[in-house]
C-alpha cells in the first residue's frame, strides 16, 4: 500500500490548500489514519459537527485543508519510512524519548508539531535513532 502513496511537495500543498480540500479527501485520511470523528477536527481545529456538516464534494477552507494535506504528507511519509502505514500508526501510539515521553500522535493539532514528527522521521529515516 505504501508504494501508492504520493507525499505533495511544499508548492504542491501550498497550491493543493488554497484551492481547497474535499470532505472526501478528509474522510479519505481518516479511514487511511485510522482517525474519529472527533480526533479529525481536534488536529484541523474544526467541530465534528462542521465536518460532518459538509457534503463529500464540498471544499473545506484553506487553513483547514492545508492542515489535512500536513497531516495527510506526514503518513504518507511515516509509511514509506516504517514500511506500512499500519506499522506508522503504532509508532504514533507510543510514547517517544525523543518527543519529551509523549506519543508523535499528541503533537498533530499544530504546524510545528507536524514538523517536529517530520523531522523524527528523517532521523529515522537515515538511522539516527534515540
Amino acid at each position: 500500500m505504501s508504494e501508492n502513496l504520493n507525499i505533495l511537495n511544499e508548492s504542491e500543498v501550498l497550491y493543493a490548500a488554497r484551492s481547497g480540500v474535499t470532505r472526501r479527501k478528509v474522510t479519505d485520511l481518516m479511514n487511511l489514519a485510522g482517525f474519529t470523528l472527533s480526533e479529525m477536527g481536534q488536529y484541523v481545529h474544526v467541530t465534528p459537527r462542521t465536518l460532518q456538516r459538509k457534503n463529500s464534494t464540498e471544499k473545506l477552507p484553506t487553513d483547514i485543508s492545508e492542515r489535512v494535506l500536513l497531516i495527510q504528507n506526514l503518513y504518507y511519509k511515516g509509511s514509506k519510512v516504517f514500511g506500512t502505514i499500519d506499522a506508522f500508526k503504532q509508532w504514533m501510539l507510543q510514547p517517544n524519548a525523543a518527543l519529551g515521553e509523549v506519543t508523535p500522535k499528541s503533537f498533530l493539532d499544530t504546524f510545528s508539531g507536524i514538523e517536529l514528527i517530520m523531522h523524527e522521521l528523517g532521523r529515522i529515516e537515515h538511522g539516527f535513532v534515540a
